[in-house]
């Protein structure tokens, strides 16, 4: 079949005679591994009540296991993107589900706080680092610039654990106790997970002649081409990637984070503030998928660029809700336009850049989305606690995103032909 590069290898995102392609169960698993991983964390705020009651604790001494564990991920996903080019994504995922596990399982004996700092900073965030990266590495190689819709798919499987697992944890904790909960998501995401390890792809395969520059064959070109790793980073258009997913975590984080607190200052009923939540992770679901569909149509820049700009009068509508359904229509639109934007972002650094440092393009956004979900709840705490609102926290995030826009435009496809 011919591609749309003009070269003529098959598709992987095509069904095959008996079953899913390669590429299409790559992508399964990696979603069912994100819902069993990432999915399982974004709802770790459920235990935060419990442990405050138990050791007494203050919020921000728990919280800053949380800090702990988005820096040691942030550090880590370059060093991860780098050894999925070296090894292989098959040999590297199966340690973030390793440590996930073991995270969780850990905390069944935690008496103290440097327990919750070790298993939640350190051991998730290693296990953490790793569950994201590698297989959209893979993605990106076997779907290249078609991988919106796999990567989305991925993508959509921490909306979906964050639906999930927080009700799930509740009534867990309800039955047994906080301690038991741990040991069975410890367990869970080993037998959710493990399983789906097998249908991780092989590396597409890259022969003498294309190390050596000379292949003739289409995979030996897909495997080779592109930029390495040092060469984005010389390069301005990497950093207007990376500011991209940057600002884009920045905003997400900072309106899950504050929504909650926000809605019931303006008086919005308790139960109904907290579904607020909920809606966010389903639209975010919901968001990645249709930037897949839509990108297939319109291009990866344009989908990008729409995600970008919806979240724009979302914020401004944002600085101004007042009812529960305000909340909720605001937040679902912002929630559509961040979860288009993530599964784009990938696919777009692999368009620009190539693949042949796929690992290492991708590692370097999930810095970049670190240091935003750090650096955005920040942003806004601080802005409301001296200007008693959260207008101008929504406002910059607006026009940060504005500014993306024009930034967008100066970034070119990686050449067809090599």
């Amino acid at each position: 079949m011919k591609h749309a590069d003009g070269d003529s290898r098959s598709i992987p995102e095509k069904e095959r005679p008996g079953g899913l392609s390669p590429g299409w169960k790559t992508a399964i698993a990696g979603t069912v591994m994100t819902f069993a991983g990432a999915g399982t964390y974004f709802s770790f705020g459920v235990f935060v009540p419990y442990l405050l009651q138990d050791f007494g604790w203050t919020r921000t001494e728990i919280s800053g296991a949380a800090s702990l564990r988005a820096v040691v991920t942030g550090l880590l996903t370059p060093v991860v993107g780098i050894a999925v080019d070296r090894f292989g994504t098959r040999k590297v995922a199966p340690f973030s589900i390793l440590f996930i596990g073991l995270g969780y399982l850990s905390l069944f004996w935690m008496h103290s706080l440097w327990q919750l700092y070790l298993s939640v900073g350190v051991i998730l965030g290693v296990g953490l680092s790793a569950s994201y990266v590698p297989v959209v590495a893979l993605l990106l190689r076997l779907f290249r610039e078609r991988s919106a819709l796999p990567v989305g798919l991925l993508d959509s499987g921490r909306g979906m654990g964050q639906i999930f697992f927080s009700p799930f944890i509740g009534y867990m904790i309800a039955d047994f106790d906080w301690r038991l909960t741990f040991v069975a998501l410890g367990l869970l995401v080993w037998i959710l997970a493990v399983p789906f390890l097998f249908w991780i792809a092989p590396e597409p395969k890259v022969t003498e002649k294309a190390r050596a520059g000379t292949a003739t064959s289409p995979a030996a070109v897909t495997s080779r081409r592109g930029h390495s790793l040092r060469e984005a980073l010389r390069s301005g258009r990497f950093w207007i990637i990376l500011l991209v997913y940057f600002i884009n975590s920045f905003g997400f984080m900072m309106v899950l984070f504050h929504v909650v607190a926000y809605a019931r200052d303006r008086q919005v009923p308790e139960q109904a503030a907290a579904l607020i939540v909920t809606a966010a992770g389903l639209f975010s679901v919901i968001g990645a998928l249709l930037a897949g569909g839509l990108s297939r149509r319109i291009g990866n820049r344009v989908a990008l660029m729409a995600g970008l700009a919806v979240q724009i009068p979302a914020l401004l509508l944002l600085t101004g809700a007042g009812t529960a359904v305000h909340f909720y229509a605001t937040v679902a639109l912002f929630a559509l336009g961040y979860g288009a934007v993530f599964p784009l972002m990938p696919t777009i650094a692999g368009e620009v850049f190539g693949t042949r440092a796929a690992g290492g393009l991708v590692g370097s956004l999930g810095m970049s989305f670190t240091l935003g979900i750090l650096l955005g709840p920040l942003f806004a705490g601080y802005i409301y606690d001296t200007t008693g609102s959260y207008s101008p926290a929504f406002i910059t995030a607006a026009a940060l995103i504005f500014l993306l826009l024009f930034c967008l435009l100066p970034l070119k496809q990686y050449p067809k032909e090599m």
